[in-house]
C-alpha cells in the first residue's frame, strides 16, 4: 500500500479533530484520487479521517470519526463492494445523515446507475461479499438480511448528487471542484451551528444540569417537540457534552424511520448492543434481542434513541431502565408527550417553536449568509418565514435552498408552498448540494 498522506495518517490519533470522513475501497486505484483530494482539503484547513484499519467490523474510533464528521464524502469505485468494511462505513454513514451530516458520493470511474442500483459485476461482487461475511455464522436468511442493508445504503447514496470522476486529464480540477464543495457544505454547517443551536443551549443546559444532580440514579429524560423544531439537534448536543463521562454509550438514529423496515428493530438492537460491548452482536429475533439488552444490568450507559413513536420501540431498546447501573442516562427524542408520561421520564424536555425575529434571523443565515434579508428580498422572506411556523429545520432547509438564487425563483416557491395547506418539514426534501 502507498503511504497515506500526512493529514489522513495523523487522523488516526484519538481525539484530533476532523471536518471530513472519507471512505474508500484502499485495494483499487482510487486511492491516489483520494490522496490528491486529501492533501488539497488539508491546504485550505480542512482535515480528513480516513480509516486505515483492517477487518469486516468498525471499532470505536471509526464509529465516532463518522459520528464527528461534519461531512462524509463516499469514493465509489468498480470493486468498492469488495470490501466488507466499505459497506459498513457506508451504512453508519447514511445512519449519521439523518441527524444532518453532509454526504457526498464521488463516482470513481463506475456509472452511478450501477451503484444505484447493483448491476452487472457490481450486484454479484456484493452478495459474494455477503456470502462471505456470513460464512460461518449464517444461512441465506442472514446472507439476504447484510445484503439488503448494503444494498438500501448504496441505493440512498447513489441518489444524492455528487461528482462523477472519469476523465483523468480533468482530475485536478473535478478535486478542485469538491474542495469548493466541502468549503460550501462546511461553512452552511458552522453558520446554522453559530445560529440556531445558541438558543437551544438553554434547553442543553436545562438537561445537563438535570443529569448532573441525578448522577447515582438512572434517569430517563424526554425531548418532544413537532419535527423539525430541534430534537435532534439538542439531543446530539447533550450527547457530545457528557459522552466523555461514559465508557459504554450509543446514539440510535431514526428509530421511527428504521423500524418501519423489515427487520428494522433487530438492526437497531444489534447495533446498540454493538456498540455498548464493542463486539458484533448476532440478534435472531426481538425478544432474544430485549434479554441481551436485560443482560447488561448493571451497566452504565449513555443510550439516545432518536424519534420514537410507539411504546414497543423503547420497550425493544431499554427494556427496563432501572435495570442499568447508576448514573445510566438514557434520552428519548419523540413528537409524542403521551409516550413519555407512559415510561414515567423523570425530565422533559418541550422545544418551543422559534418566535419572527428568531425564524427570520436563521432563515437569512441560510438565505443570504447575513443576519437579516437582502432589502429587495425582505418582504419575501417574511412570507417564507411565516409559511416555516417557527420550524428551525424548515427555515435552514428552505433557507439554503433559496441562496444565490433570482427572485423569481422564489416567488415559484412561494406559490408552489402554497398550495399545501398544511406545512410539514419532509415535504420540502434538502437540496443534496447544501
Amino acid at each position: 500500500m502507498d503511504s497515506p498522506s500526512h493529514s489522513s495518517l495523523s487522523s488516526h490519533s484519538r481525539g484530533l479533530m476532523h471536518d471530513v470522513f472519507i471512505s474508500f475501497n484502499r485495494e483499487d486505484t482510487s486511492k491516489t484520487f483520494v490522496y490528491d483530494l486529501d492533501d488539497a482539503l488539508f491546504k485550505v484547513g480542512i482535515h480528513c479521517y480516513i480509516d486505515f484499519h483492517e477487518g469486516t467490523d468498525l471499532d470505536s474510533e471509526v464509529l465516532e470519526a463518522i459520528e464527528d464528521a461534519r461531512v462524509s464524502i463516499i469514493v465509489f469505485s468498480k470493486s468498492y463492494t469488495e470490501s466488507s468494511r466499505c459497506l459498513n462505513e457506508l451504512e453508519k454513514v447514511m445512519d449519521c445523515r439523518g441527524t444532518g451530516q453532509f454526504v457526498v458520493p464521488v463516482f470513481y470511474d463506475v456509472n452511478p446507475s450501477v451503484v444505484r442500483h447493483q448491476k452487472g459485476d457490481f450486484g454479484q461482487v456484493l452478495r459474494d461479499t455477503a456470502e462471505q461475511v456470513c460464512f460461518r455464522s449464517g444461512g441465506e436468511e442472514k446472507i439476504n438480511n447484510v445484503l439488503s442493508i448494503w444494498s438500501t445504503a448504496l441505493t440512498q447514496a447513489a441518489n444524492l448528487s455528487g461528482w462523477h470522476v472519469n476523465n483523468y486529464r480533468y482530475q485536478d480540477k473535478q478535486v478542485r471542484l469538491i474542495v469548493e464543495d466541502v468549503i460550501r457544505m462546511i461553512v452552511i454547517e458552522s453558520w446554522f451551528i453559530s445560529s440556531f443551536p445558541v438558543r437551544l443551549e438553554s434547553y442543553v443546559q436545562q438537561v445537563t444540569d438535570f443529569i448532573e444532580n441525578q448522577s447515582s440514579q438512572v434517569c430517563l429524560i424526554g425531548i418532544c417537540g413537532m419535527g423539525g423544531s430541534g430534537k435532534t439537534t439538542t439531543a446530539k448536543s447533550i450527547y457530545n457534552k457528557i459522552r466523555g463521562n461514559f465508557i459504554n454509550r450509543s446514539f440510535i438514529r431514526n428509530v421511527r424511520q428504521v423500524c418501519e423496515e423489515n427487520k428494522g428493530i433487530i438492526r437497531l438492537q444489534r447495533q446498540l448492543l454493538s456498540d455498548i460491548t464493542n463486539t458484533n452482536v448476532m440478534i435472531n429475533s426481538i425478544a432474544s434481542g430485549e434479554m441481551m439488552i436485560n443482560h447488561l444490568h448493571g451497566t452504565k450507559v449513555l443510550v439516545v434513541l432518536d424519534d420514537v413513536t410507539t411504546f414497543e420501540h423503547l420497550k425493544a431498546l431499554c427494556a427496563n431502565p432501572i435495570l442499568f447501573g447508576p448514573g445510566s442516562v438514557f434520552i428519548v427524542t419523540t413528537r409524542d408527550t403521551r409516550l413519555l408520561k407512559l415510561v414515567n421520564a423523570d425530565y422533559v424536555c418541550t422545544m418551543k417553536e422559534m418566535d419572527e425575529n428568531e425564524s427570520l434571523e436563521l432563515f437569512s443565515w441560510h438565505a443570504f449568509r447575513q443576519p437579516i434579508p437582502k432589502n429587495k428580498f425582505s418582504k419575501i422572506s417574511r412570507k417564507v418565514v411565516a409559511y416555516c411556523r417557527g420550524l428551525p429545520l424548515a427555515l435552514e432547509i428552505i433557507g439554503s435552498s433559496l441562496y444565490g438564487r433570482p427572485k423569481e425563483e422564489w416567488k415559484n416557491m412561494l406559490f408552489n408552498m402554497n398550495r399545501i395547506p398544511t406545512p410539514e418539514v419532509s415535504t420540502y426534501p434538502m437540496l443534496e448540494k447544501y
